[in-house]
């Protein structure tokens, strides 16, 4: 797993290997509760994965997703993770 995430990331947070060695990507954005992940930021995360070569792909956001931003991401197989699944996942480790 490598933390690539800053200036010249190309849009990729976290790079790692799933337990099938297949190329995962992350992308996190911290967003505040009232500005949602839209469809140019998805859109913009599908190109860092063909950049990456990645075959799996992870967008985390603290806030929502658009409407848009989700169909694309769920129509490219795309792993949603927004805010209240960040809380449930973070409830559920402590």
């Amino acid at each position: 797993m490598n933390r690539v995430g800053g200036t010249g990331d190309k849009g990729a947070d976290v790079l790692c290997l799933d337990a099938s060695g297949r190329r995962v990507i992350v992308q996190c954005k911290r967003y505040a509760p009232g500005n949602p992940v839209s469809s140019p930021d998805m859109q913009r995360f599908l190109g860092a994965m063909q950049i990456h070569r990645c075959e799996v792909g992870i967008f985390v956001t603290t806030s929502t997703f658009t409407k848009a931003a989700r169909n694309i991401g769920e129509m490219h197989q795309v792993a949603l993770v927004d805010g209240r699944v960040l809380v449930d996942l973070g409830n559920q480790a402590g």
